[in-house]
């Protein structure tokens, strides 16, 4: 009882102090679609896109971005109508600022997305993808405040936390197709064999006909309707 109340206190205390430090008044609610982004590096155990090149070119360069800063922590990308340098407020993750810009991260109303969407930089490694994945997208109402020259902008990377048992207990919404050869397929792999659809005694790391038929034995047993069975 008297650890969650001193919990209680210690978050009181830190919306107070962020309360103080940024003035609500003149900043506005808007709600985002938003979704984290990072730096690849050559040498990574997995990429979300397979290869080291395929993910460069997802990420574009990992140097510098759409306003030729370099990489910091707090970095976003925006759609253009949100200025450079615009300070988004994130509750309980603190403030980021508006750097860069890319195909994907669009306002609403096209590519049917219902809010604008907005993209965080999470920093660089496995680590980063793993937490950007694991964040996956979210809709989330925060605030967008004039430019203040005493408003740190930074994140606290521990907010967005990586899911336990990454590899073999999650499984996001990943084509997956015949001759696929890659991480996600070793992922899809080994949680069909704890279900005890996929028989064979090792992963593969190749999507061929005996991980289709576990698949589609998996989607009709589970009832899950679909035109494309045997496919993820």
């Amino acid at each position: 009882m008297l650890k969650s109340f001193l919990i209680l206190i210690l978050l009181w205390f830190l919306t107070i102090n962020i309360s103080e430090s940024i003035d609500l008044h003149w900043c506005y609610k808007k709600t985002f679609k938003v979704s984290n982004y990072y730096s690849v590096i050559s040498w990574q155990k997995f990429y979300y896109k397979w290869s080291f090149y395929k993910e460069k070119k997802l990420n574009w360069n990992w140097i510098h971005w759409a306003s030729w800063k370099t990489v910091f922590n707090g970095m976003i990308a925006a759609t253009k109508n949100y200025k450079f340098w615009t300070k988004i407020y994130f509750p309980w993750l603190w403030v980021g600022q508006v750097e860069d810009r890319w195909n994907a991260i669009v306002n609403s109303g096209k590519r049917w997305e219902k809010y604008d969407r907005i993209d965080i930089w999470v920093w660089q490694w496995d680590e980063a993808l793993m937490r950007a994945l694991s964040f996956w997208k979210q809709v989330r109402v925060w605030y967008i405040c004039p430019p203040m020259k005493k408003l740190k902008v930074w994140f606290n990377y521990s907010s967005f936390p990586i899911f336990k048992n990454f590899f073999k207990k999650t499984i996001w919404g990943i084509w997956m197709y015949l001759w696929r050869k890659d991480n996600w397929v070793v992922t899809l792999q080994n949680y069909l064999r704890v279900l005890w659809y996929f028989h064979y005694y090792k992963s593969t790391w190749y999507f061929g006909s005996i991980t289709k038929q576990a698949v589609a034995k998996f989607q009709k047993d589970n009832g899950i309707k679909t035109n494309y069975y045997g496919y993820f």
